[in-house]
């Protein structure tokens, strides 16, 4: 079985930022990583975002029709998915990311001030085909992770897939804030491909 982990430009607004370059690490994020007591101190004292625990839990057990990505911080991901844990966060060029377990999948979630920017299911347990759940997509587009897979785009509802074309299963699902598809096709988003992110974490 072939894993992927892939991260992204920001996601944190309704359009999603339309530079393709990778993010480098801000100097926040560094001394945020320098201070991960201070930082976790100022995700505990957020606020919940209205809609976001249910929104969230709808994602993690694959209930794509009840699923809208408002704007979400930590707080609702920890509630939504189950704790963490304690550790820092990690980082990588891209940014802030940690990893939660529900619903039986590994789940990855990349955050930008505290905002979740996008959010990674590897192999969903969809109950039916996709194209029953959520009816066509919006676009489709090549995937740049697989040569024999496709990407469905539903950029209204803040979805993307990359589908197997030849049985289509849907292989790696992608949540962030709905927008329009000219506006994610301009993100890293949509032409993601392998990166040196910690593919052991999605075992």
């Amino acid at each position: 079985m072939m894993l992927v982990c892939v991260a992204f430009a920001a996601c944190a607004t309704a359009t999603p930022a339309t530079s393709s370059a990778p993010l480098a690490p801000t100097a926040a994020a560094s001394d945020d990583r320098a201070r991960g007591d201070d930082t976790a101190a100022r995700w505990k004292q957020r606020p919940e975002g209205a809609g976001c625990q249910d929104a969230l839990a709808a994602l993690a057990r694959a209930d794509l029709g009840a699923f809208r990505l408002g704007t979400c911080g930590r707080i609702d991901a920890e509630r939504a998915f189950g704790s963490s844990g304690d550790q820092p966060s990690r980082f990588e060029q891209f940014g802030e990311y940690r990893v939660y377990t529900a619903g039986g999948n590994s789940i990855l979630v990349w955050f930008l001030a505290d905002n979740i920017r996008v959010i990674q299911l590897l192999y969903p347990k969809l109950p039916q085909p996709i194209a029953t759940v959520l009816g066509p997509p919006d676009a489709k587009a090549p995937s740049r992770l697989s040569s024999a897979w496709e990407q469905w785009i539903y950029a209204r509802r803040g979805i993307a897939t990359h589908v197997k074309q030849a049985t289509g299963e849907v292989v790696t699902l992608f949540a962030f804030q709905p927008t329009s598809v000219a506006a994610f096709l301009e993100t890293d988003i949509a032409h993601v491909s392998k990166s040196e992110a910690p593919i052991e974490e999605l075992k």
